[in-house]
């Protein structure tokens, strides 16, 4: 990358201050480890794509105006690099000056002014890096905001009948009267001028939004054969038209005679419209005219260009490059081009573009007529798993041709037989004579001229039939007169313009024609002229009643306008009929770009595939999503569907590029996932929804697994501050992994401490489930706190989260091998998450911990007094968080339209004792209040109540690589409770319970408030009453509570069956209360399971005072996942004088009836000689059939063990294995999938998918 160059176009640099200023910037370096890899970087540093891994500083600034000021940087000091830094380096172009660059971005409406950093510099033997710099502002400036621009057409697929075609090459095309009738097209007296052809022509959509693209279809010129010239199509009559290739050429700027060609990545036909409409006049293939006077200069030669391409594979699942055949069992191997006629002994240029994974040195040579004509080394790869997998480059040469076959040999050079090569692609351009081969030829002619003139070309070995078309612009196709000098030689002249001429043709005698792929009828549709919609939602045509049925809601619920649309309609108007990922993009920029716009946010309802064009088996690419041009390292690649929201012409190239819309995916496979996942956001607004669950935010944190130290619990505790320190309504569930116990497993490290604990809150319910730490496609932490087979127990419908996983690859949707935990979280039917933002690449942990306080910062700010959409959290969070390539790797799993569950009142108290001392009773009064702090009278309901104790602080156990952190807690109950909202008025009365602390401070109410009949709700919080002391006026009590204990309802007798998840229900009573402050040694509400006193559980936040009446209450809490058998409960509760009750129930959980494999591993893994295989069921006392194979992550199966297993329990293992493979030879180290299959006795059989590692 030329920095010097960005610097040279940066001299002058433009920001946005509200006066002239100065200020000091401050880059503290840190040495990490992300995943293994090390790193060297900053708080809040960014990561752009062009750098190597390398960290950036990045600064947006909101701008209030369209005043801007000049900068200069001073004051610069510097420190030395490490070698990873010098490494990285060594590969880019570094300046021995400070890069720096400031500009505008927009985004929306809005105008942001960045200040980029790039901290390096290079010395005269080495590079240093900045740890302070200080800039100021000068020159007062002024820019343009951007208007729109676009206007609204309809488009021609509006009205009329139309029919679609396909063709793969270039070519002139018929269809006779006999296909018409197979596309359905009424023949009966059909008018030859009505018949009508559409299409754009080849090649992919530009990236670029300020380039060139047609905004709707484009009628093409035909010719009709018209037998009888009766005016009438009938049978022997025919249509000619040039079809184009879907794949394009494009000459080289500063180089006559040389092409790259751009192989369609989404796509591998063409598409034309056919239509019938006498209305005007059809467009016809007319007469070429030829302006330009004077003497024609004459030419018998053309440029021919050919490639040789294959998608066999892509080598980490990511990114838009495919490659081709592989160097490894054939490590020479010959490409064959067809080119007759060749010029002898003329130039033939060559380009290759190849690949190899090797650890020292490769090279690939290459060979034409047993010469070499061009060579090149590659770089070698590390073996760490997010260092890059291969390394690629290219490499161009040339040769003199000696034959009309020209055949390449390629040679791929190593050091081991463990290195591998891959060839992406080989073209070759030079120069034939026009000569006509065949009854079709396409030829190009590229030249350059001073002037305007006429050039001439001559074509040999023709007939008197022959025609020759231009088709430059394919749309507009025109015929040659053609002049014959002899029988077998034609000539033509053109107009050749000044500057650089590139014409295309083809050359045909009529005695073939190629035929095209005759499709099927197409409704109109008309997506140009209906604009009024807010949201566009992009469905796969599966999912449509589910996308409707969301759109619908949408309207009923406050008006909002969707427009639901299939990827093939938006592809129909916009991309010419072809898959294209700029087409949906152009149809939003479309939307967007005019004048009174609505447009505002993207939903797309489909899964994704890092393949586009179904090469791979069980393909999961149900609406496109963008891919990387990177492909090869884990860490630089990603996907991404923020690329449909690039919308500002300057944009599309992802360089500096900013969001303008709300973006969500629904990951849909099958209508049935489409429909719970719609129904869950429904769902998420009814009645049934609403709780104090939505005043809680939970906070989960990975601990130091090997070096982090505390870094994720910091950054977890700092966003929590955020809320705590701003918005007063939440309360905190902070579950750092560190607070829990660990323990060591053959699997690996547990900690079923904060497991269960994550699975009680989401079983509670909480607005936000954010989580910071490490991750994968499976699951969450090396712990596996939460992990895909959990995920699918939860039962939290009426209580969805919003989660926030600031990890890598968590919801990746792109693989169609595995669905993401992610994913799992908004799929599952029955709880889960109502959304999610996720990661779907690797990422950089400090870089995710900036954009984590962007979406916390985002969350819950009002733009002109409402709250934000989910869509527009997302759009903030990521324009704060710049242009990094860290923040196109975050996407939301979720409808960007829906706002979480934001409290439309708030609640005041009015009545509070000054100080809430032991064993007092104490009455608070209060009101629902609107925004103006006003009594709302007609809200009557009920609210729910929560006193907490004193905020306190707590330390984690420093586990791992972790101290102990303190952190800030107030989770200690003195009084949950409900009453009765009556006109907007409530009160309550309670007992403070003995066991608080004495010391004095403050404490703090929580109140969550909802209609009875309206779907509205409240919350609101007060926290200026002491909790302390003991009371003078003590009301003597000395009998503990009473207790009813059942499972699931309150028909349970102990020791009847119950499913392995039951509902624990205690229905307690007492005179003075329940005691739920957990201050006192012992005096909690516990449940003990089957005796086992060391894993006790504390039920007192699952405690709650019946409507009015402090003295009643209940427990309620969901078991764990039971073994079957017999269970006991031991159950204790203490009143608030200290005085205890316990009580104890029986009961047997019963078998599930479907065949269950759980907890499949290999043990130990990674391993290097021998590992075995342990997996549990639900099938005791039966003789299963077992077979584990194990594959290659290609899928080339390896090793197969087969073996019959007799048991009486639950549990079978271990199998064993050495690491061979089935002809006993020692199996190469890396990623192994392996599959386990199992038959039970009845003939049931089920399957599981791991992975293990082999070391040696």
């Amino acid at each position: 990358m030329n920095f010097k160059k960005i610097y040279l176009l940066n001299l002058v640099i433009f920001i946005s201050i509200v006066s002239y200023s100065q200020n000091t910037i401050f880059l503290n370096w840190i040495s990490t480890d992300e995943n293994g890899v090390k790193l060297e970087t900053f708080e809040n540093s960014t990561y752009l794509q062009d750098h190597q891994g390398l960290p950036s500083y990045q600064r947006m600034t909101k701008l209030k105006s369209s005043e801007y000021y000049e900068i200069e940087l001073f004051d610069i000091e510097y420190t030395s690099i490490s070698e990873i830094e010098k490494i990285k380096l060594s590969n880019l172009d570094v300046s021995d000056s400070i890069i720096y660059s400031s500009d505008v971005l927009k985004s929306a409406n809005n105008y942001y002014s960045r200040i980029l950093v790039f901290p390096y510099i290079k010395t005269e033997n080495n590079y240093k890096k900045i740890t302070k710099f200080s800039y100021r502002s000068n020159k007062k400036r002024f820019f343009n905001k951007i208007k729109k621009k676009s206007a609204t057409i309809n488009s021609v697929l509006k009205d009329g009948d139309w029919y679609k075609i396909s063709v793969s090459e270039n070519g002139v095309f018929q269809l006779t009267f006999s296909d018409l009738q197979t596309l359905g097209i009424n023949t009966n007296n059909l008018n030859v001028n009505s018949i009508r052809l559409y299409g754009n022509g080849g090649g992919m959509l530009a990236r670029l939004n300020s380039d060139f693209r047609h905004q709707d279809l484009q009628e093409n010129a035909i010719e009709i054969v018209d037998k009888n010239s009766n005016g009438i199509f009938e049978s022997g009559d025919y249509l000619l038209f040039y079809g184009e290739d879907v794949d394009q050429w494009k000459p080289y700027d500063n180089y006559i005679g040389k092409y790259h060609h751009y192989k369609h990545l989404y796509d591998d036909f063409n598409y034309y419209f056919i239509t019938i409409n006498g209305t005007a006049n059809s467009k016809r293939i007319g007469d070429y005219t030829n302006s330009n006077k004077g003497e024609i200069e004459y030419n018998d030669k053309f440029n021919f260009h050919e490639f040789h391409e294959e998608d066999l594979t892509n080598l980490i699942k990511s990114g838009e490059q495919w490659y081709g055949e592989e160097f490894d069992a054939d490590l020479s191997q010959t490409f064959s081009f067809s080119t007759p006629n060749i010029v002898d002994n003329s130039t033939v240029h060559v380009k290759a573009n190849i690949a190899s994974r090797a650890f020292s040195t490769p090279n690939f040579s290459f060979d034409y007529n047993n010469s070499e004509f061009m060579n090149i080394d590659i770089g070698v790869v590390v073996s760490g798993f997010l260092d890059d997998y291969a390394k690629t480059t290219s490499v161009s040469g040339q040769f003199s041709a000696v034959s009309d076959n020209l055949n390449i040999d390629i040679n791929f050079n190593r050091n081991s037989s463990s290195h591998k090569g891959w060839l992406n692609y080989i073209e070759v351009c030079g120069f034939r004579d026009l000569t006509m081969s065949g009854s079709q030829m396409t030829f190009r002619k590229t030249i350059s001229s001073g002037f305007n003139q006429t050039s001439g070309l001559i074509i040999e070995n023709v007939i008197p039939s022959l025609k020759v078309w231009r088709v430059t612009d394919p749309t507009n196709v025109t015929n040659h007169d053609l002049s014959f000098d002899t029988p077998n030689t034609a000539n033509f002249g053109y107009n050749m313009s000044i500057g650089l001429s590139d014409e295309k043709f083809i050359a045909f005698d009529g005695m073939e024609y190629k035929t095209p792929n005759l499709l099927a009828y197409l409704p109109n549709q008309n997506l140009h002229g209906d604009v009024d919609v807010e949201m566009l939602i992009v469905s796969h045509p599966d999912f449509l009643s589910a996308a409707q049925n969301l759109a619908d809601f949408h309207l009923q619920k406050d008006g909002s306008k969707c427009k639901v649309v299939t990827p093939q309609q938006v592809f129909n108007e916009f991309s010419s009929g072809k898959q294209d990922i700029s087409a949906i993009r152009d149809y939003c920029k479309y939307l967007y770009d005019l004048p009174d716009r609505m447009f505002k946010y993207l939903l797309i309802i489909g899964d994704a595939s890092y393949d586009p064009k179904d090469r791979i088996p069980n393909n999961t690419n149900f609406v496109i999503t963008y891919q990387s041009n990177n492909s090869l390292g884990p860490l630089d690649t990603y996907s991404t569907d923020d690329y449909f929201g690039y919308l500002d012409n300057n944009e599309g190239e992802l360089n500096n590029d900013l969001v303008d819309i709300g973006i969500g995916r629904l990951p849909a496979k099958t209508l049935q996932e489409a429909n719970n996942m719609v129904n869950k956001i429904i769902h998420y607004y009814d009645k049934e929804s609403m709780g104090s669950w939505r005043n809680y935010a939970a906070f989960i944190a990975d601990d130091g697994d090997d070096t982090d130290g505390n870094i994720h619990m910091d950054q977890s505790d700092n966003l929590c501050d955020i809320i705590d320190d701003n918005y007063n309504n939440y309360n905190f569930d902070k579950l750092y992994l560190d607070i829990f116990n660990q323990e060591s497993t053959p699997a690996g490290p547990r900690s079923e401490g904060c497991r269960n604990a994550i699975n009680r809150r989401i079983d509670k319910g909480a607005l936000i489930v954010n989580y910071t730490g490490h991750g994968g496609e499976s699951g969450l932490t090396s712990e596996r706190i939460i992990d895909i087979d959990q995920i699918q127990e939860w039962k939290n419908y009426d209580r969805l989260p919003l989660f926030v996983t600031a990890t890598c690859e968590f919801g990746r949707l792109d693989n169609p091998e595995l669905t993401s935990g992610g994913e799992h979280i908004i799929l599952s039917p029955d709880g889960g998450g109502v959304a999610l933002l996720t990661t779907t690449r690797y990422v950089y942990s400090y870089a995710n911990n900036f954009l984590n306080t962007n979406f916390i910062n985002s969350l819950f700010e009002k733009t002109n007094g409402n709250y934000p959409t989910l869509g527009d959290i997302l759009l903030q969070t990521k324009v704060l968080s710049g242009t990094s390539i860290n923040s196109k790797k975050f996407t939301l799993l979720g409808d960007p339209m829906m706002s979480l569950a934001y409290p439309e009142y708030g609640i005041k108290t009015t009545i509070i004792p000054d100080t809430l001392s032991a064993l007092e009773k104490v009455t608070f009064e209060g009101e629902i209040i609107d925004e103006d702090s006003v009594k709302v009278s007609s809200f009557n309901g009920e609210i729910d109540i929560i006193v907490f104790d004193k905020e306190f602080t707590a330390t984690t156990q420093g586990q791992q690589s972790s101290t102990p952190m303190p952190y800030k807690k107030q989770d200690n109950i003195i009084y949950k409770g409900k009453s009765s909202v009556t006109n907007g008025v409530f009160s309550f009365t309670f007992i403070v319970p003995k066991d608080i602390d004495y010391n004095l401070d403050f404490g703090r109410i929580s109140y969550y408030a909802a209609e009875s009949v309206q779907n509205t709700d409240a919350s609101g919080w007060n926290e200026s009453f002491i909790v302390g002391g003991v009371s003078s006026n003590i009301i003597p009590d000395d009998m503990g509570p009473s207790i009813q204990l059942y499972m699931n309802n309150k028909q349970f007798v102990s020791g009847s069956i119950t499913n392995s998840t039951p509902v624990f229900l205690a229905f307690l009573e007492d005179s003075s209360g329940i005691n739920t402050v957990g201050n006192g040694i012992g005096h909690d509400i516990t449940i003990t399971l089957d005796g086992e006193t060391s894993n006790k559980v504390i039920l007192n936040d699952y405690y709650e005072a019946e409507l009015d009446n402090y003295q009643k209450g209940k427990v309620e809490y969901l078991l764990n996942e039971l073994d079957p058998g017999l269970h006991t409960i031991d159950f204790k509760v203490w009143d608030v004088h200290n005085n205890s009750s316990e009580a104890t129930l029986e009961f047997v959980v019963a078998s599930t009836e479907d065949f269950v494999i759980e907890h499949l591993l290999n043990y130990p893994n990674p391993f290097t000689t021998n590992t075995s295989f342990y997996f549990e069921h639900n099938r005791p006392n039966q003789n299963l059939e077992v077979q584990i194979q194990i594959f290659t992550v290609s899928g080339k199966l390896v090793k197969t063990i087969n073996s019959l297993q007799t048991n009486t329990g639950f549990r079978v293992g271990p199998i064993s294995w050495d690491g061979r493979d089935d002809f006993q030879d020692n199996i190469a180290r890396g990623t192994y999938i392996y599959k386990l299959k199992v038959k039970d006795m009845n003939g049931e059989f089920i399957e599981k998918l791991e992975k293990l590692v082999i070391l040696k």
